[in-house]
């Protein structure tokens, strides 16, 4: 029975458990946020409501008071209109006005204002409308004062005229509703922000823990599968052995007879398979230890190229030798290394059957130190859902792959202190690169 299922089902179970209440919780911090952001917002809107209430009921009050008084005193006696507006004073009273339609003031607070001609639109509008105007003014000293202006009769020596009575308030008073609302917008604000990166911090740490929880079922998974294979290989090689040499004895001693040749050479052919299955297993069960020595790897991928040039040629692939030729040697095992680039053109090769280019390149990488092997080809390319698995062992959607050659070369790269990573489009082609330390900073 498979172990892969098995693991899978227990990282996705452990996984699970994890997440479930981490998600829940943060989910239902979520909505709590939410709803408190809300409320925070119709809690301000209400205080502003409030604070307008009751300015307007304060200034309406004010202004009907002192307008009964000024209704019966008349504005045929303008000192004594002055003195009844100049004595209305309190903590709470900015100013008070009594002005004519055409902005002309009768009497202010400000006794120096008195006969002064203003323009003032809320006189206009309270007049066209008979209604009540109200306000928030900002004066040129910086205040803001809540400004009332009310139609008023006053009776006069020769008719009753339509004049506006003003009342302005000072807002610092009422506004402490206003203030304490904004106060407790900024704290929940703050709880907010701090609640969100607690979130995201958690958040955070839940994908790292079950990328590491991935990545230690993976390293179970695969040390199964390696000792799996290991005990495999061991013991269908010697078998494999005595049957290859008993199919090649069988081959010789039949000589010239077509059918019977035929079928002792594919038995020969697919024994010499399972034996190189039977190695891969060994390779990647038991990688054999690094031989280090100085690669130039300019001589080992000229090497290469002249190898495959008559395979690419015969199904009409130009291999371009590409890159620098000074670049430092790589402390590393030369064996080792050309079989992960012997791998790469293989499969590139045989990802462009019916011809294109193959571009081998090496040359400096970013980071100083090390140098980047690139070989690209221009083939069917690789899907995306597919590329997540290309270096899991086994995995291979060639009929007759093993699926171990990218696992071995990732293994052997990553044995030399190198990356090796793949970009693909499907039907534009694959790009491996494959980066490795050099001797300068090796220290080897």
């Amino acid at each position: 029975m498979s172990t892969e299922p098995r693991s899978r089902d227990r990282l996705a179970e452990e996984s699970g458990r994890r997440a479930f209440p981490v998600r829940g919780v943060v989910a239902l911090v979520a909505l709590a946020g939410l709803a408190l952001a809300v409320s925070t917002v119709l809690t301000y809107r209400t205080a502003s409501r409030v604070v307008e209430d009751r300015l307007q009921r304060e200034a309406l009050t004010r202004a009907r008071t002192l307008a009964a008084s000024l209704s019966a005193l008349g504005a045929r006696d303008a000192r004594a209109l002055q003195t009844l507006v100049a004595t209305q004073q309190d903590r709470d009273l900015a100013y008070m006005a009594v002005l004519e339609g055409d902005g002309l003031v009768l009497a202010h607070s400000n006794p120096e204002l008195v006969g002064r001609r203003q323009v003032d639109e809320r006189v206009r509008r309270a007049s066209q409308t008979h209604m009540p105007i109200t306000e928030l003014v900002l004066l040129g000293t910086g205040e803001e004062v809540y400004e009332l202006t009310l139609p008023l009769r006053l009776p006069d020596a020769a008719a009753t005229h339509l004049r506006f009575l003003r009342v302005a308030l000072h807002t610092s008073a009422a506004r402490w509703v206003l203030r304490e609302a904004e106060v407790h917008a900024l704290i929940v604000g703050l709880l907010l922000l701090l609640v969100g990166v607690l979130a995201a911090y958690e958040l955070l740490t839940l994908r790292r823990y079950v990328a590491l929880q991935a990545a230690h079922a993976r390293r179970e998974r695969l040390a199964v599968l390696g000792e799996m294979a290991a005990v495999l290989a061991h013991e269908i090689r010697n078998p494999l052995a005595a049957l290859k040499g008993l199919a090649q004895y069988l081959h010789e001693r039949q000589g010239g007879e077509a059918g019977s040749a035929e079928v002792t050479e594919a038995m020969v052919r697919e024994a010499r398979r399972l034996e190189q299955l039977a190695a891969d297993l060994l390779e990647y069960a038991r990688p054999r230890p690094i031989q280090r020595g100085e690669v130039k790897l300019e001589a080992l991928l000229d090497e290469l190229v002249a190898r495959f040039q008559p395979e690419a040629q015969a199904v009409g692939v130009l291999i371009h030798r590409e890159g620098a030729r000074d670049l430092p040697p790589i402390p590393g095992d030369a064996e080792r290394l050309r079989q992960v680039f012997t791998n790469l053109m293989v499969n590139a090769l045989q990802a462009m059957p019916r011809g294109g280019v193959l571009a081998v390149q090496v040359l400096r990488a970013g980071r100083p130190g090390t140098v980047v092997v690139t070989i690209k080809d221009r083939g069917e390319g690789i899907s995306p859902d597919d590329l997540s698995q290309i270096f899991s062992p086994f995995f291979t959607r060639r009929p007759r792959g093993t699926g171990l050659g990218l696992a071995i070369a990732r293994q052997i790269v990553e044995q030399h202190g190198g990356t090796i990573t793949v970009q693909s489009v499907p039907g534009q082609g694959t790009r491996f690169a494959v980066t490795l330390p050099a001797q300068e900073e090796a220290g080897v």
